[in-house]
């Protein structure tokens, strides 16, 4: 696709193509995008992210220069990691039924809907901190190093999540009085 994005930023006053704009600019924004994810394919991902928004905005890019360009596409880069960050934070895949114990007379699905039920009420937070420590067998230091805490709030948290599952089990609708 040649359409022209900058008209006068190069030698002689042509206009830039995307495909130049893209040829310019794509090798240095995979190193940062490399830098920021230590992730080969994420870097990918980013860096199509971003020449895809570069794509929305034709107009605006029109009127940068070579230099403002370059820090718009940088810009927008790091945002759509952070975008990505934000998103994906506290989602963590866990497969309830085949990690928790059965209690005897209780069937494996209504089993596994309890502890859905359960894990739910508890706040997004903690949901997370919980999962990441007994579905996914970090320790304290991997999950505040993940989440951008201190180990001590980790496990803080942890005991925190704990005790309101405690609770509910024991007052909410499960009765069952026991531990988790």
């Amino acid at each position: 696709m040649s359409v022209p994005v900058n008209g006068g930023s190069r030698k002689g006053g042509e206009s830039t193509t995307f495909e130049e704009l893209y040829e310019l600019h794509r090798p240095s924004l995979q190193r940062f995008a490399l830098a920021l994810t230590r992730d080969p394919d994420r870097a990918d991902d980013l860096v199509q992210e971003t020449f895809v928004r570069a794509l929305r905005h034709l107009s605006r890019l029109a009127e940068m220069d070579d230099g403002h360009l370059r820090g718009w596409l940088f810009t927008v880069l790091r945002n759509v990691k952070r975008d990505e960050d934000r998103r994906t934070r506290f989602i963590v895949d866990y497969p309830y039924a085949s990690h928790f114990p059965m209690e005897a007379g209780v069937s494996d699905l209504s089993n596994h809907l309890e502890w859905t039920d359960l894990l739910n009420r508890l706040p997004a937070e903690l949901r997370a901190i919980l999962v990441q420590r007994y579905w996914n067998g970090l320790n304290s230091r991997e999950i505040a190093k993940r989440t951008g805490t201190n180990p001590s709030t980790v496990r803080s948290q942890v005991r925190r999540a704990i005790q309101m599952l405690q609770t509910e089990m024991t007052n909410g609708e499960y009765g069952t009085g026991g531990d988790v």
